[in-house]
């Protein structure tokens, strides 16, 4: 959720808007009550999210503190009735029994310093390693972090970071989101020029571009083997499904000569493509489109059971198609109290022992 100034319903500082990241159950909408506590952990300004081994990693792109919010395991029975004897109260709510706790915040590191980490947005794993992957909106970067050690490195800086001047007259920065794949290769967003630029591998030189308009969430579908990008074009908004197998094949082939002749055929073809397109980017083709007149600001994507999952930002709902006829289903959720932001699809299980589909959403209280 984005925050809004006049939320039909307010969790948490109604004056600002909802806050935090928020369960619900997959199979019926059923809110769950918050993962986050606020009270002791306020976000002002979450973005992407990543969970692993456990714990819950939230961008927070708060122009005062940037950096990565950590949150533990959700607390057991034992430890709310220990928290509850700390508030001197027989029980606690059970919207509060499976909160997870507020651990810490990793914070650029020194030698990146602010600019190019301003705005984290994108949050994403690489692979089977401890390292994610960042977005910086307004610092124009793709960071890695170690989430063992907190080491950082810049991956990519795909533009230059926003200026002070730019960042005061509160200009929205050039990315958004990013996703790696199961290739290693990187996909960045870039809003400004309506582009997803591709990179082979992560921390490699780019391959390509692709001409999507309006570019906000990007996610990989490793099962398909697709990158998905939702587009929130003013005139055709809508989520792309595009196949990686001839990026990766084009990538595995140079990968296999020696990486200076590698680099040299890989500009230049990309050289000639962009020539020969009169400047039009088209690295990878589209092989599905999913759109819906409740269709127009997707915010985040996720699959599941062969279902793809939108967050529509300014209806305020999770809508559903089928992933392979791309036809609507169904709105699974209306109606939610502040403009959503970010999905997190996962299993979890419940005090009965019961395994439910679980989705987070985020939102923040200042603009």
């Amino acid at each position: 959720m984005h925050g809004s100034k006049r939320p039909s319903t307010a969790i948490c500082h109604p004056e600002r808007g909802v806050s935090g990241v928020h369960r619900f159950a997959l199979a019926t909408g059923a809110y769950a009550g918050p993962a986050t506590d606020q009270r002791t952990a306020l976000m002002q300004a979450p973005r992407g999210m990543v969970l692993r081994d456990g714990l819950l990693y939230i961008a927070e792109s708060s122009a005062n503190d940037p950096g990565v919010a950590v949150f533990g395991n959700c607390s057991t029975e034992e430890g709310a009735a220990a928290a509850a004897a700390d508030a001197g109260v027989s029980s606690l709510p059970s919207w509060q029994l499976y909160q997870r706790p507020y651990l810490g915040k990793i914070r650029p590191a020194p030698h990146i310093g602010l600019p190019p980490f301003q705005h984290p947005y994108g949050l994403v794993e690489m692979g089977s390693s401890a390292r994610v992957a960042l977005s910086a909106q307004n610092g124009g970067a793709a960071i890695s972090l170690d989430l063992d050690d907190g080491e950082m490195a810049v991956l990519q800086q795909v533009e230059p970071p926003m200026s002070r001047s730019s960042n005061r007259e509160k200009l929205s920065g050039p990315l958004r989101g990013l996703a790696v794949d199961g290739a290693g290769c990187l996909h960045v967003a870039e809003r400004h020029l309506d582009e997803i630029v591709h990179y082979c591998p992560a921390d490699g030189k780019e391959v390509g571009r692709t001409k999507v308009t309006s570019p906000i969430d990007v996610k990989v579908d490793m099962r398909e083997n697709e990158l998905l990008v939702g587009s929130f074009s003013k005139t055709h908004p809508q989520v792309l499904a595009f196949s990686l197998k001839d990026l990766h094949d084009e990538y595995h082939a140079s990968h296999g000569r020696r990486a200076q002749d590698a680099a040299t055929d890989a500009a230049a073809a990309t050289e000639a493509k962009r020539k020969k397109n009169d400047g039009k980017s088209d690295k990878l083709k589209a092989a599905r489109t999913y759109a819906d007149p409740r269709l127009v600001h997707p915010a985040g994507m996720g699959v599941w059971d062969s279902k793809l999952y939108v967050l529509e930002q300014k209806g305020r709902a999770l809508l559903r198609f089928d992933q392979k006829t791309t036809k609507f289903e169904a709105a699974v959720i209306e109606g939610l109290p502040d403009d959503p932001e970010h999905l997190l699809i996962f299993d979890t299980t419940l005090r009965d022992g019961e395994q439910v589909r679980s989705w987070c959403f985020f939102s923040f209280c200042c603009r």
